[in-house]
């Protein structure tokens, strides 16, 4: 199974109607991982806001 690139999917962060989030906004994702991230079927919105930063914390680190 290959990597995604998430975007956010928050507006904060650039989203908008048919616009990706800024690319500085991205964390590499499983393509599962990512269409369930991108569809919140296993988190409500604001958890999966709470989880991409988390996320995206950790890979700002690693750079």
């Amino acid at each position: 199974m290959g990597v995604d690139i998430a975007h956010s999917n928050f507006y904060e962060h650039g989203k908008g109607k048919g616009v990706k989030a800024h690319d500085d906004y991205t964390i590499p994702l499983c393509r599962k991982c990512h269409y369930e991230f991108d569809t919140y079927q296993s988190l409500k919105r604001e958890q999966a806001k709470a989880w991409f930063l988390e996320k995206l914390a950790f890979v700002n680190r690693a750079f």
